[in-house]
């Protein structure tokens, strides 16, 4: 186990960082607003909303909840989750709000950790001092410290592909199957990130002729459209009504939106065109491997990173999701002799470094696009490797 036998030194060492981890949050976030509820107000609410039978997808009526429980909010924070989202907050909503948000925000830091540990021990052939190793990992990736500061869900589905991957590392786990689906199910709160991914798995498991981790996402699927619409009929009608005006104004580090300021114009197309491309091609490139190949840990890596780099649009909290990929890289650096994977890995810690001192937009256009870079270079390296019968450490 990961976290057995903490002593008192290991305790004292994580409750440092985790504070090193909040103070760099709050460095990163604006001093007007309060730490871990700036973005969870806005779940909670629509949440309440969707609970009462009103609907939570309109702003006016979103404001009022919102200033109620933050009271110092200036203008509305639209809602642009799936319905699929509200049974899981709906959970938060047996407790006050502030109640809520602080759990919402220490799990956060917990499920940073813990996947950092945990990748860690899956990808080191000797993985010791796990807490320590994690810790420092998490507080030197960027996309931390904007998750935590606005309290993003990010850590939801970041644990969901946590999940997934694990049945790469265990295939033979009796259970390992229904975890992958299970972890698949919690990325549903931002699908547009993983339009790729689900294409991927469809076509794994065709080729493997196991279909437990389609079936069970499929079903918690269909349960959690079920216990939405239970509870609030309308919900995926409010839902489509406002994605009839999507937040095409908003700067996000997609290819997307890189298109969008390329070209001078804010249009579905150029937002949704990345993403069109990277599933038609998808479909052709995927069918075209190996089962070896994908049934692979690197591959599975590389369609992850891929997925969100194909997406409409991209949160620079949304790339918490590639830390496991972080750490895989880091941990094969120190074990890879190679000059250019060294080179490849202390430009990317290099880059968390810099970012810290960047403002946003600034993070968009030079840190992300490199994060998303070298990963799938480094994704697609190993891939290839493994393809030739290279080694991949």
């Amino acid at each position: 186990m990961v976290f057995r036998k903490m002593s008192i030194f290991k305790t004292i060492f994580l409750l440092a960082v985790a504070i090193g981890i909040v103070y760099l949050s709050e460095l990163q976030g604006l001093s007007s607003l309060q730490l871990g509820l700036i973005d969870f107000v806005q779940y909670y609410s629509a949440a309440n909303l969707w609970w009462n039978g009103s609907n939570p997808y309109n702003p006016d009526i979103l404001f009022q909840i919102e200033v109620q429980f933050y009271p110092s909010l200036e203008e509305v924070i639209r809602m642009w989750n799936p319905p699929f989202i509200f049974p899981m907050i709906g959970l938060f909503l047996s407790l006050p709000f502030h109640y809520a948000a602080t759990i919402w925000f220490c799990s956060s830091i917990v499920i940073l950790l813990f996947t950092a540990a945990k990748c860690l021990q899956d990808f080191s052939d000797s993985p010791r001092q796990l807490l320590y190793l994690g810790a420092l990992v998490v507080l030197l990736f960027v996309p931390t410290y904007g998750c935590l500061q606005l309290g993003q869900i990010t850590p939801l589905f970041l644990a969901g592909v946590l999940m997934y991957l694990q049945s790469y590392r265990s295939p033979s786990s009796k259970y390992g199957e229904i975890y992958a689906g299970f972890g698949l199910t919690l990325t549903l709160v931002k699908p547009h990130l993983f339009l790729l991914l689900y294409l991927f798995e469809f076509v794994r498991s065709y080729h493997r002729k196991k279909w437990q981790i389609i079936l069970t996402f499929v079903s918690l699927t269909l349960l959690l459209c079920t216990i939405s619409t239970a509870i609030l009929p309308e919900v995926w009608s409010y839902y489509r009504e406002a994605l009839k005006a999507p937040p095409l104004y908003f700067h996000s580090a997609s290819l997307g939106s890189w298109l969008q300021y390329f070209f001078n114009s804010q249009s579905t197309l150029n937002q949704f065109l990345p993403t069109l491309i990277g599933l038609f091609f998808g479909v052709i490139w995927l069918l075209s491997r190996s089962s070896q190949e994908l049934n692979s840990l690197p591959f599975a890596m590389l369609i992850i990173t891929l997925s969100v780099a194909l997406s409409p649009y991209s949160w620079p909290f949304d790339f918490c999701v590639l830390l496991p990929c972080y750490v895989w890289i880091l941990v094969q650096a120190k074990q890879n002799r190679n000059l250019t994977i060294k080179i490849a890995a202390g430009f990317l810690v290099l880059s968390n470094v810099v970012a810290l001192a960047l403002v946003k937009k600034m993070q968009f256009f030079f840190w992300f696009p490199w994060l998303t870079f070298i990963i799938l270079g480094w994704c697609y390296y190993q891939v290839k490797s493994a393809h030739t019968g290279t080694p991949e450490t």
